[in-house]
């Protein structure tokens, strides 16, 4: 919560050449590690941190400047790993997500030299992209991403309301977005997961500080996308002929789905998950999954002869 260094000087900081085999912060493992940095007149420039290890990658470069008692960092980094579960396990959070080929950049400044860094006290940016993965089914609390969102509360709550689609975890393709940092929170105006049973949304706070969820999540599940409907049962005329009747079977089905909002409230540990709305709504149109289309068979005819006629 506070430097390391306190009442030091930024500009009194000598280069740094530094090589590190196995560095460990914590509970974190981050293998391989570089520090070049040098003096500037207001404090120290890090040209290159960097680490390396089979779980994760980091590069980072800013600066450290300020008075002493008024120092501040201001950095840019970037995290990249293949598998965001191992990830996550190098960083002592086990069993959150499997898979998950992860990018997160950071962008932002905190009091305090280059070793306070901590989310609660960055003032900027923070952009995530996940490709395929799944979210087990957790403890309550196990599922947190440094507290971000709460992932394992999310196949919970929504096998109360989708019964088995959900009910040993959430499988996705993509989870995407940008948080704004600032005074001890973390903002999204949309951060979405992407998935062959549905797409949530999740905007709002989460609060960095005092541990706390003030979001909205909605779920659109892709009630039509599940259906095999059309020429994808069997071939020709026959598959066709059976999409028609499956497509009039479901339609009063499709044409109910809802599409569900919670509210996203309380403690990390124990947050709540409450359904405030469900709205209908046509999976054709609304859901960005379309129905396979049913193939039309046209029968052969033989081209007339012009000079027959």
């Amino acid at each position: 919560a506070t430097s390391t260094l306190p009442g030091e000087n930024p500009a009194a900081l000598p280069p740094l050449h530094v090589r590190i085999d196995e560095f460990r912060l914590g509970p974190s493992d981050f293998g391989a590690a570089t520090v070049e940095s040098y003096p500037t007149p207001t404090g120290a420039h890090f040209e290159q941190v960097s680490t390396h290890s089979a779980n994760v990658q980091m590069r980072a470069h800013g600066a450290w400047s300020g008075l002493p008692g008024m120092d501040r960092s201001t950095f840019s980094i970037d995290f990249t790993a293949h598998n965001l579960g191992r990830m996550l396990d190098a960083f002592g959070y086990s069993g959150v997500v499997d898979g998950g080929q992860t990018v997160a950049m950071i962008d932002g400044s905190w009091p305090g030299s280059p070793s306070s860094f901590a989310l609660a006290a960055l003032d900027g940016t923070l952009k995530v992209s996940v490709q395929k993965g799944r979210i087990p089914e957790a403890n309550p609390g196990a599922g947190r991403i440094f507290g971000l969102f709460n992932l394992g509360a999310i196949p919970r709550r929504l096998t109360l309301d989708f019964g088995d689609l959900f009910k040993t975890g959430f499988s996705f393709d993509s989870i995407d977005g940008t948080f704004s940092l600032k005074g001890g929170n973390a903002v999204t105006e949309g951060l979405t997961i992407k998935g062959p049973a549905a797409d949530i949304t999740i905007t709002g706070r989460t609060g960095l500080k005092a541990h706390d969820y003030d979001q909205i999540m909605q779920v659109t599940p892709h009630v039509g996308g599940t259906l095999a409907i059309g020429g994808a049962l069997v071939g020709g005329p026959v598959g066709a002929a059976a999409g028609v009747v499956l497509q009039g079977i479901f339609k009063k089905q499709l044409n109910a789905a809802t599409r569900n909002r919670y509210s996203v409230t309380g403690s990390w540990e124990n947050p709540t998950i409450t359904l405030i709305k469900k709205e209908p709504f046509e999976p054709t149109k609304d859901a960005n999954v379309p129905l396979k289309p049913v193939k039309k068979v046209v029968p052969d005819i033989p081209t007339p002869n012009p000079a027959a006629q």
